[in-house]
């Protein structure tokens, strides 16, 4: 490594944990002690990159052999090329102090950093008792960190893409996907519900969207007071930031996210609490039945689409349940707007990324004497095609709900989430992320030539550009401002082969999304401008590790002067 620690590797059931050694049958692990520049109260920790827990102690002798430790931060997996931020383990009191950690690691791996916050206390000065005892009088407070999958993890799944496809959480499969100008990072999310047959009159889990105002400004940071939790016992439930509405792009807001997990009395368990502050370029989805408190967009608004189930009865408890926190409980909210850093975008070097289901013969005689030109996406003239996600659905849509603070609008059944898979096949329903880049031979101003068609006979296929941002130096780095879909489709004909006369484009802009219905002809995913982070909701039956199935998606192309049609990209 260049700077850091790196553990021995290989040692299981080797040297002393070989079978008659000293830790023979123990678990695996190498630590370190290292002294803190003075004593203090820790808050929490950040690791960049393994397997760790970290342990305290506070001693006034540099002799740590009979010392007791103390865990502030449990066993806890952690991903590659990351930075991770650790809340102390509740059973901690926030008023201990704390001289020395160890820092172990299960069973080997490599670590850059680790660094502990806190403030300083010195337990032997006069004022030491007086500021414990007052802190003991203080309600529960907790700092909204980063927000990573690992600390996420009790409570569901963060949403996001990541520009090193080694740096997905552990057990995500990455690929490269629509012709090398993608990585997809598969099922980051899994949609689920569990109501009772028949509740869902109005249908299954489906995709809707989000238009929140900023509900306070954090500026100068902020602690909040946490009123109410909620918890949907019967679905999960994502919010997922959309790109920025024109003029907006760089003024994004971000949103807090607390949550904790049941306790034994049916009701949020505060020893399990946390809090973190997302991005616009990272959404949550919460499991079945975690408590959590309502969409928090704070500094900037935001859009969101969000995927759920609902039976959408006024009051239904099993839709959505409220309870007051069991005692008083703040947030302690960072500073935004973030201060600003350079952003980073992905490459990607072009790859044959579909096996192709056949070539088809030329039909130039079927194209039009000029380039097809795109045109602006509605929620009517996709309607042939899909449906279209948005904050501005047509007037004749009147599934919507609003809060009461009158800050945020939510719109219901934008778009079903479908599968017609046989139960045998093993189909999942999953949300992923495209990061996809231009593609080559797309440009601005020039003739586009359509190469490729595709379609999914047995899923609907949701894509919905995520918004961008930062937390700089504390994450994933934001990608370049801008962005736009190009979408182009055609209408089964009846030699049950897109039929070039049926042949549309339209421009998707980024704050909206779009989710094409079973058996829809279209090209993969192409963008113009810049990088994107595509969020897609859909079933497979492959899972991104080995071969694809051709089940899941029948792929056309054709070759050299054959072309399906031509599309003017506009200037």
């Amino acid at each position: 490594m260049s700077d850091g620690w790196e553990t021995k590797r290989s040692q299981e059931k080797r040297g002393k944990y070989a079978p008659g050694g000293p830790l023979a049958g123990q678990e695996r692990k190498e630590w370190a002690v290292a002294k803190l520049g003075v004593p203090g109260i820790v808050r929490w920790v950040e690791v960049d990159t393994a397997f760790h827990p970290v342990e305290a102690t506070l001693s006034a002798d540099e002799d740590l052999s009979t010392a007791s430790w103390t865990t502030i931060v449990r066993k806890t997996p952690c991903g590659a090329h990351r930075q991770h931020y650790l809340p102390l383990e509740p059973n901690v009191p926030p008023t201990k102090v704390f001289s020395h950690i160890r820092y172990s690691v299960f069973p080997d791996g490599g670590t850059k950093r680790v660094r502990i916050f806190g403030h300083p206390l010195d337990p032997t000065s006069p004022d030491a008792q007086g500021a414990v005892e007052k802190a003991k009088l203080e309600p529960m407070i907790i700092p909204a960190l980063p927000l990573t999958p690992e600390a996420f993890k009790p409570y569901g799944q963060v949403v996001q893409g990541f520009s090193l496809p080694t740096s997905a959480p552990k057990g995500i499969h990455v690929n490269i996907a629509n012709q090398g100008t993608a990585f997809k990072f598969h099922r980051l999310a899994k949609p689920a519900e569990s109501y009772a047959p028949g509740l869902l009159q109005k249908g299954g889990i489906h995709v809707g969207a989000v238009k929140a105002s900023s509900k306070m400004d954090i500026k100068n940071g902020k602690r909040i007071k946490v009123e109410l939790l909620e918890r949907h016992r019967h679905t999960s439930q994502a919010f997922v930031p959309m790109g920025a509405e024109p003029g907006k792009e760089g003024k994004q807001g971000a949103f807090v996210v607390v949550a904790a997990l049941n306790g034994p009395d049916d009701k949020p368990d505060l020893s399990t609490v946390r809090a973190f502050l997302a991005t616009a370029a990272q959404g949550v989805s919460y499991d079945e039945g975690i408590w959590h408190h309502s969409l928090l967009t704070v500094g900037g608004d935001l859009n969101y689409a969000i995927v759920e189930a609902q039976m959408s009865v006024p009051n239904e408890i099993r839709d959505c349940e409220k309870v007051v926190p069991p005692s008083e409980l703040h947030v302690e909210v960072p500073p935004y707007p973030f201060a600003q850093s350079s952003t980073a975008s992905i490459s990607a070097t072009p790859v044959v990324g579909h096996q192709t289901n056949g070539v088809l013969p030329s039909l130039a005689s079927f194209l039009p004497g000029k380039a097809l030109k795109p045109v602006p996406i509605t929620p009517e003239n996709f309607a042939p095609f899909g449906h279209l996600i948005t904050t501005t659905p047509s007037s004749s849509h009147t599934d919507t709900e609003r809060a009461p603070d009158g800050l945020t609008v939510k719109h219901n059944r934008l778009a079903p989430v479908i599968s017609t898979y046989p139960e045998e096949t093993g189909a999942v329903t999953g949300i992923a992320v495209f990061r996809a880049t231009k593609k080559v031979g797309l440009e601005r101003g020039k003739v586009f030539d359509v190469r490729y068609m595709e379609r999914h006979p047995y899923t609907s296929q949701t894509f919905v550009p995520m918004g961008k941002g930062e937390w700089p130096g504390h994450g994933e780095a934001a990608l370049p401002p801008g962005g736009e879909f190009l979408v182009i489709v055609a209408k089964n004909g009846p030699d049950d082969r897109p039929d070039p006369s049926t042949l549309q484009s339209f421009l998707l802009p980024a704050h909206q999304g779009l989710s094409y219905s079973p058996g829809t002809w279209h090209h993969p995913v192409l963008v113009l401008d810049s990088t994107l982070d595509l969020m897609c909701v859909e079933t497979q039956i492959a899972t991104g590790v080995h071969d694809t199935d051709g089940r899941d998606c029948e792929l056309l192309s054709w070759e050299g002067e054959k072309v399906f049609g031509r599309v003017a990209v506009p200037e």
